[in-house]
């Protein structure tokens, strides 16, 4: 008898040791069955017109989008999603040593970040809750070639430096913006333009267009050649523009890398 209950114990505890490692071992598998990873990329290109002609200049940007059930959303600020960017700014080289830096961010004070919306916000329609889903970021994945301009508050804040090596030399030259316009019986937003300051960078220097294009090229990795100052860059987390739209830059307006962010959150799933 009690040989009997040992040979039971035995099993029981073989079998609860055998479910909980295969537990452990196709937990992942399994729950990236039913809430999978969506990465995506697209190229950032700005075109500034000149009188030598078009001077363009573009970056790749990566987003990474980790979702999780509904039920714990509220664990997450109400979110069943995350997107993860790792980019840079795009440098565009207009000769004799002028330049223009579209951020990453986009306002005229570089306070709307959102890089890792701006593609959702570009392709797809409102309403505003529709855009930012699991979705469409697994929509994007399968858009290769595609392209869309970007117009209205999705422009980037454009700067330039007129030293390179001196991030307090950076103004900004060209950024959009929405503002309430009050109609006879309602209040609508509407895109402007709010700092257009191009034709500081010489006669017939203007802003043309800004595009963005599905690519599965490689995430760029050039700014800090162009910019010098980013390799020992640390600003304050300061962001307040004075009279003649200069500020104090962030690193992050230059260069993103949240991926060590996402490592921590998907070692939780």
């Amino acid at each position: 008898m009690k040989i009997l209950k040992l040979k039971k114990r035995y099993i029981f505890l073989w079998t609860t040791i055998i479910i909980i490692a295969s537990a452990a071992i196709f937990y992942k598998p399994v729950y990236k069955l039913f809430y999978p990873d969506y990465t995506y990329r697209y190229r950032l290109t700005v075109e500034i017109d000149t009188p030598d002609g078009v001077k363009s200049g573009s970056s790749v940007i990566e987003v990474h989008t980790i979702q999780w059930p509904k039920w714990l959303k509220g664990l997450f600020a109400g979110n069943y999603s995350q997107s993860f960017v790792k980019g840079e700014a795009v440098f565009v080289d207009l000769g004799d040593g002028k330049n223009v830096v579209a951020l990453l961010a986009r306002g005229p004070e570089a306070r709307l970040y959102g890089m890792s919306r701006l593609a959702q916000r570009a392709f797809f329609s409102f309403p505003r809750e529709s855009f930012m889903t699991p979705d469409n970021t697994k929509k994007l994945a399968s858009m290769l070639g595609e392209d869309k301009d970007l117009n209205g508050e999705l422009i980037p804040t454009l700067i330039s430096l007129s030293n390179v090596n001196d991030s307090k030399t950076a103004k900004v030259v060209y950024a959009n913006e929405l503002s309430k316009f009050n109609g006879s019986k309602t209040s609508i937003l509407v895109n402007k333009v709010a700092v257009d300051n191009m034709a500081t960078l010489g006669k017939g220097v203007s802003f043309k267009r800004a595009y963005i294009s599905i690519t599965n090229d490689e995430v760029t990795n050039k700014i800090i050649k162009r910019i010098p100052f980013l390799i020992t860059y640390d600003p304050p987390f300061s962001n307040t523009v004075n009279d003649n739209n200069s500020f104090v830059l962030l690193k992050r307006f230059f260069i993103e890398e949240e991926e060590q962010q996402m490592i921590k959150l998907k070692d939780k799933f």
